[in-house]
This record gives C-alpha cells, structure tokens and sequence, in this order.
C-alpha cells in the first residue's frame, strides 16, 4: 500500500465540527466575481496596450499585470482542481474549464490528479512536486536563484501536468485511466481558448501579440507559482530533516507579495494543506480560528513573516 500523509490528528486537535462547517461553507458568487474581475482587468490592459502599442515599456509593464492577474486566476484554479468552486462538481468542473484552466491549457477532471497526489504526499519522496521544494539541488547560491525563477523546472512541471498524471512511485491501481483521457468536450475548449487568443492578440498587435500579451504572461505566472511553492514549503536543512517537520508554513505576506505570489490568501497555506476542501475565501477566517487556539504551538505549523525572508534564510544556507 502506498504511504500516504496523515492530517487527521492535527485536524481533530486544531478545529472542531462546528469550526469546520463554518469555514468550508461555499459561497460560488465570490468565485464569479473574482473571475470576472481578473479577465476584466486583462481585458483593460490589453486596450491600453493598444493605446500605447509604440510604446515597449508600457507593453512590457501591461504584460506583467496581465501576468498577474492569469496567476490570480490559476489560484482561483487551483480551488476548482480541489472541486470547491461550486457545490455540484459538474458546475465546478465546467466553471474552471471554460473560464479559468482552459485558457492555460489545462482540463480540472484531468489536472487535478497531480495536485491531488501533491496533497497526500507533501514531505514523501513520491510527491509528484517534490522538485519545487526540496532542498537537494539547490545547496549552492547560482541553482538556488535560477530554480527560485522556475525557469528551469518549467518543463519539469509540464511533464508532470499535461504529460504524466501520476509519478511512476505511484502504484497503477491507484490511477484510473478514463479519467486521463481528453473528451471531445475538452479537446473542443483547448482550441477554441488558443484560436480565439491567436485570433484575437495577433490582429490587434500582430505576430507579437499571441506572446507578449499570453504566452510571456503565463509564463511569468507560472514562475511565480514555482517560488510560491517553494517558500511555502521548503527548509533550509537537510530533505531527510526537513520532511519530519510536514513542510507546512502560514506567512504573513505583505500587500506586494500577496499581489504577485500569493493572490486570494495562498500565503496562508498549511492551513489548505491540513484542511483542503475550505475555499480560499475562507482561508483568512480558518487561519483566525486557529490562532485562537492555544493548542496550535503545540502543532507543526510555522509562521514566517513574509517571502522575502524565507529566501534571504535559504541564501544564507546556500554555499
């Protein structure tokens, strides 16, 4: 049988039923309306960039905002990975499909197996994100920073996304193939989603648009996922130490970081770890609860004050 984490003692210390039910109540209008403000935003940006299209600097600055915002709605994504989007899976599945994911490149009932596997293996060497976070490999300053970017495991995460749902330490039994399989209905999102973007971007910038206006962004948003995961769940110690401690962090991001690496409360992340099916409006009112628990020293959780600091700690570590 495969090894698998274990949260339930740390559930059943930290919250009681009441809590829980409290925090893991859906409210599907919130994920509209966050949606629909991150592609008007995008939306926004673009006719600026139209306005100012001589002008590379302003394109370079509304290519990052639009960068931002396809993170914030990765993050918003990610929810929809777990099915906490909408109460009916098929309204949560189609939701993120034709909105979110499908822009990416990505389809929920066929993504969702990676980050799933993420879940019950934080800390275990069969955890298919391991490489985002684990200290082998990034002991010297240089691969520090260029795997800090993402740059380098870009294709690492690709393969394991769209290529290969299960990481091969996985047993086969435990993966169910029609799940894998692209439908018509998917395969119908993913163009339409590239066609209209091509479509779209290159008549109004010409052959740049496609790439600077989506491609460079995703990119980018991809990059700050990659350092997200990392500080989230990294140590500046040995991988054989640092997985005793469940790698489970709550950091106190600032305005700046909360904007770029963790939009819609993703800096308070051991709590989704420990209790994954609260959606992540409801993250910042879990995270209250249990500071007020005293209990919650006595827990493997680790509050850091920002980003930043965690990787100013790992520099320092690094040789």
């Amino acid at each position: 049988m495969d090894k698998i984490q274990k949260y339930q003692p740390y559930r059943s210390l930290l919250f009681n039923k009441n809590d829980i039910d409290f925090v893991n109540k859906l409210r599907p209008i919130i994920v509209v309306k966050d949606t629909l403000i991150s592609w008007g935003i995008i939306i926004i940006a673009i006719y600026i960039a139209y306005l100012f299209k001589n002008n590379n600097s302003i394109l370079i600055l509304i290519s990052l905002t639009i960068g931002t915002q396809i993170y914030s709605l990765m993050i918003i994504g990610h929810d929809g990975l777990h099915r906490r989007l909408f109460n009916k899976v098929w309204q949560n599945d189609i939701w993120n499909d034709l909105f979110i994911l499908g822009s990416m490149g990505a389809i929920t009932r066929i993504n969702r197996q990676n980050h799933i596997q993420h879940h019950l293996r934080l800390s275990l060497k069969s955890d298919p994100d391991r490489y985002k976070y684990q200290t082998s490999g990034r002991n010297r300053k240089l691969t520090f920073i260029l795997k800090l970017t993402g740059l380098t495991q870009i294709f690492s995460s690709f393969k394991n996304i769209y290529l290969i749902q299960n990481n091969k330490k996985i047993k086969k039994k435990n993966i169910d193939k029609a799940k894998n399989s692209y439908c018509l209905r998917d395969i119908f999102i993913l163009i339409f989603w590239q066609i209209f973007l091509i479509y779209l971007l290159t008549n109004i910038f010409g052959y740049k648009g496609y790439f600077l206006f989506w491609i460079f962004p995703l990119i980018f948003a991809s990059s700050c996922d990659m350092a997200r995961v990392f500080c989230e769940h990294s140590r500046p110690k040995d991988d054989i130490i640092a997985d005793k401690s469940l790698r489970l962090i709550n950091i106190k991001a600032n305005l700046f970081e909360r904007l770029i690496l963790a939009p819609h409360n993703m800096n308070l992340h051991a709590v989704h770890h420990i209790w994954p099916s609260i959606p992540y409006y409801n993250l910042k009112c879990a995270a209250k609860i249990l500071d007020s628990k005293i209990v919650n020293h006595k827990a493997r959780i680790i509050w850091m004050p920002s980003y930043i600091n965690i990787i100013i700690r790992f520099l320092k570590y690094a040789k």
